[in-house]
């Protein structure tokens, strides 16, 4: 299982992570989605590194740009934001 974190444009409410998590879950290979959006970071796991530009996609057809993060993931980032799980 991998994990691809990814920096998304133009959350600004709890709606907005819904739309992100509903555009990322459904796709094959996805375990959980977390969202933080006070630092605009998506983590997501599963069988996903080959799927990266479609999820890059997937978020881009319903608002918002994402680009890889390559920076550290700081637990804290992730830790302050509303998030969702999914199994």
């Amino acid at each position: 299982m991998q994990t691809v974190n990814l920096t998304v444009s133009g959350m600004t409410c709890g709606a907005c992570i819904r739309r992100v998590e509903q555009a990322i879950k459904s796709m094959d290979g996805v375990k959980a989605v977390k969202v933080a959006l006070d630092s605009g970071l998506v983590s997501v796991e599963g069988n996903v590194s080959q799927s990266v530009k479609e999820i890059m996609a997937a978020l881009e057809e319903v608002g918002y740009p994402a680009n890889v993060y390559t920076g550290e993931v700081i637990d804290a980032k992730l830790d302050h934001s509303k998030s969702v799980w999914s199994s």
